[in-house]
């Protein structure tokens, strides 16, 4: 079995005469990665696909996966673990068929990975994704119209990542909410 979460990234602050791209998080974005870093770091996360905005990157860091994101991998029977972070320029400016090329060409080894990049793309991933015959109807009602900032969506698939077309939604995460 394999398992994806597809997250927007966090609240960023506002222009300010910065370039889009350049945007970083503010505290509401802060505080929103770090609450969704509460629920993941327990998903035994292995690979993680980002886009190569500041926001995203630094939502990806206030995760707080496991405390060893682009660290050397630990010595086995180690309790912490390193997880592969593989920045991508192209979720910036393309669409959800960027996205699902590069989750359908991860590593057979990776079981567990995270997409954090930009709306509408990562919505319609989500949507694309999710198996209407399969996924919990709560978590689809959710993600049916609205796919706010922090938002992360938890599948999970029999096969491969190459094979991957649908999956079932288990639940989705937000920062305002409890799991559903």
């Amino acid at each position: 079995m394999i398992t994806l979460y597809v997250m927007r990234h966090a609240h960023a602050a506002s222009g300010g005469g910065l370039a889009d791209r350049d945007r970083p998080l503010d505290e509401t974005g802060r505080d929103e990665a770090r609450i969704v870093g509460g629920y993941l770091r327990t998903a035994g996360i292995d690979y993680v696909l980002v886009s190569t905005a500041l926001r995203t990157r630094q939502t990806v860091a206030g995760l707080n996966l496991t405390g060893s994101l682009n660290r050397a991998a630990e010595p086995a029977g180690s309790v912490d673990r390193a997880v592969v972070v593989e920045p991508e320029e192209r979720f910036y400016t393309e669409g959800a068929e960027t996205y699902l090329e590069k989750i359908r060409a991860l590593p057979d080894d990776a079981r567990t990975a995270l997409v954090c990049g930009h709306n509408p793309s990562v919505a319609a991933v989500a949507r694309r994704l999710s198996d209407p015959q399969t996924s919990n109807p709560q978590a689809l009602r959710l993600i049916e119209t609205y796919y706010p900032t922090a938002t992360c969506c938890h599948f999970e698939a029999e096969g491969t990542w190459g094979d991957l077309t649908r999956a079932r939604l288990v639940e989705v995460l937000k920062p305002v909410m409890t799991r559903l």
